[in-house]
């Protein structure tokens, strides 16, 4: 499963719940690259950079980050929810190629306003560099940029859920979504994938 949707749409929040509903792991390549940058890898230099001014990092970073995520046991035992990733087309290219392929695509609809006044509340807990001032603006123009893409690319995979409203009633209408999908793919379970 992957989930899209603009800065401070919420994609960690439900993300954490449909790992915890349906015994996912999530895979996100924000917490990925944050820590390697806390804990001053050599990744996590080359990627500073970027992260820090809201520009995407580039594909040869993240894509074999992903890649090798998704390989390790925890992720192949339980299977996966990627979050924010991918976020442009070459991305998506990337993971079809390496024959990691969603089942399901959901985006979360939310104004950007509603965005910047949730990271406003939450930098105060989290302090990310990039939920501020051109950072963010940079952040929401590169997802606003792909969006068509990612429904072209993904057509019937794709759902689409107000992300507008409160954690519980956006909660609700993903999983609906979710298992309504795959109900009709007539999966016993409705959220088993198997990652080669």
């Amino acid at each position: 499963v992957i989930i899209l949707g603009p800065p401070g749409s919420g994609k960690g929040t439900i993300s954490a719940l449909a790992a915890s509903e349906f015994g996912l792991t999530v895979v996100s390549i924000g917490q990925i690259l944050t820590h390697e940058i806390s804990i001053k890898s050599a990744l996590g230099q080359k990627a500073e950079t970027y992260f820090n001014s809201g520009t995407l990092v580039p594909d040869e970073i993240v894509v074999p980050i992903i890649s090798h995520r998704l390989e390790q046991p925890d992720v192949l035992n339980k299977n996966w929810i990627l979050d924010g990733f991918p976020r442009t087309s070459s991305q998506a290219d990337a993971l079809n190629g390496a024959t990691i392929l969603p089942q399901l695509v959901v985006i979360l609809n939310v104004p950007d306003d509603v965005c910047r006044s949730r990271l406003a509340a939450k930098s105060k807990e989290t302090q990310r560099v990039d939920d501020h001032g051109d950072a963010l603006e940079n952040r929401f123009q590169q997802y606003h940029e792909n969006l068509a893409k990612f429904k072209l690319r993904y057509g019937k995979l794709l759902v689409e859920v107000d992300g507008n409203k409160s954690v519980d009633e956006v909660w609700n209408s993903a999983k609906s979504a979710m298992k309504a999908h795959f109900e009709l793919k007539g999966q016993d379970n409705p959220i088993e994938i198997a990652v080669p």
